[in-house]
């Protein structure tokens, strides 16, 4: 037997690492994210749009650091495009971050040590500012765990950064959604969406302890949600 086979007896050997959708998969229904991401039983299925979304990452990610341009289908977000690339400072897409049980920078593919990671479509760092922004191909959603993770991931990534400003761009629509501002520093009067990283990562931290105590004890109960 692999000693990362997945058994009753050795349950914490499957863990990888958790990421926004995984994470979200197993709040909405634990029993739901043992049957996708451990015993497999739903394999993933390309649908028109999840093709729809992988041509625009690509399209964005061409144009903002190639300067490539945008085909026919995303011309209309050439504005944007333009708009992000005159950003003050570096200019990352589809950036890999990850750090480890102890909150410290680790590299994304480090299965062994990552425990949370996520690929950040839009990153740019401007001295000890920084501005995220997640393309949304969806539907209107604005569940903040995705940017709360983003977040997260960029403070223990890149130490000089003290300020976060991190948003949802709804691509279909081409509005803008949830918006929030992540400050280093416990040193600031909360107001509308602003977070203190501090309090984001302890609401992180009490999610993480959940699916760990549920892989040790092979627990994942079903949970009524939305669908």
């Amino acid at each position: 037997m692999s000693e990362t086979e997945y058994t009753h007896e050795n349950p914490a050997h499957k863990w990888w690492g958790q990421s926004p959708t995984s994470m979200g998969t197993f709040n909405s229904c634990p029993l739901m994210f043992k049957e996708k991401y451990i015993l497999k039983k739903h394999p993933f299925v390309e649908s028109e749009a999840s093709r729809y979304g992988n041509r625009f990452h690509k399209a964005a990610e061409d144009r903002l650091l190639h300067d490539i341009q945008e085909p026919a289908e995303f011309l209309e977000f050439k504005p944007v495009f333009d708009a992000i690339r005159s950003l003050p400072g570096k200019l990352m897409a589809e950036a890999e971050l990850a750090t480890d049980r102890q909150w410290e920078p680790t590299p994304y593919r480090n299965w062994g040590a990552k425990e949370l990671g996520c690929k950040i479509d839009v990153l740019s760092i401007d001295g000890d500012y920084a501005r995220i922004i997640d393309w949304k191909t969806g539907k209107r959603y604005d569940d903040p765990l995705q940017i709360d993770i983003n977040a997260l991931t960029v403070m223990a990534n890149f130490p000089e950064v003290n300020r976060i400003r991190a948003k949802y761009v709804y691509t279909k629509t081409g509005e803008a959604g949830m918006q929030k501002d992540y400050y280093r520093s416990a040193e600031f009067v909360k107001s509308g969406n602003d977070e203190n990283i501090s309090r984001t990562r302890g609401f992180m931290q009490a999610n993480l302890t959940r699916m760990r105590i549920a892989f040790i004890n092979d627990r994942f109960l079903p949970q009524r949600n939305g669908l």
